[in-house]
């Protein structure tokens, strides 16, 4: 099973501003460009994603993952009223030991921040895949929230698109 960090953030590092604010990433979607999203889509089983997460993709209208398994970590939320969605809590280890007995082949692990910290503290992100949007926002909620471990990487693939967005994709190095 892989685990695989699919996100876009701005040049300074941020995925949104404050107040969870995303209108920023408008322009870019607006585009006739989808940044190999729905290859990416089609290429997961399932979805892991944090309670804060879940909260702002709830609130953005229909939910967009109805064809795919979703797991809501959280502790403080006690149900889920999207579809296809349940709600997990526990060490990482267990929750992915949880995941494991399902078959999965690869996860999309949708952040936020602190979930994606977590996942890279106990080392199991496989695959990260960076949109980087060309602006610096100055403030905001960053990728990595909290000071992590040292990771080496090894460098998959670069892309770059007409809009400026550069995607990199990484690996853990062997």
């Amino acid at each position: 099973m892989k685990i695989s960090l699919y996100v876009a953030m701005s040049l300074d590092g941020y995925i949104a501003k404050p107040n969870d604010d995303l209108q920023w990433l408008n322009r870019f979607e607006a585009t006739d460009e989808d940044y190999g999203y729905a290859e990416y889509y089609s290429s997961i089983d399932a979805i892991i994603m944090g309670s804060r997460s879940y909260q702002i993709i709830k609130h953005l209208g229909e939910w967009p993952y109805k064809d795919k398994p979703c797991y809501v970590m959280s502790h403080q939320l006690k149900s889920l009223d999207s579809p296809h969605t349940h709600l997990i809590s526990g060490n990482i280890a267990a929750v992915i030991a949880k995941l494991k007995s399902a078959n999965y082949r690869k996860i999309w692990l949708l952040g936020g921040g602190k979930l994606v910290a977590a996942f890279h503290q106990a080392d199991m992100i496989d695959e990260y895949i960076i949109s980087i949007i060309p602006v610096i926002l100055g403030n905001g909620i960053p990728l990595f929230p909290t000071p992590l471990n040292e990771k080496p990487l090894k460098l998959v693939e670069a892309k770059s698109y007409s809009t400026g967005v550069v995607q990199l994709q990484y690996t853990k190095a062997k």
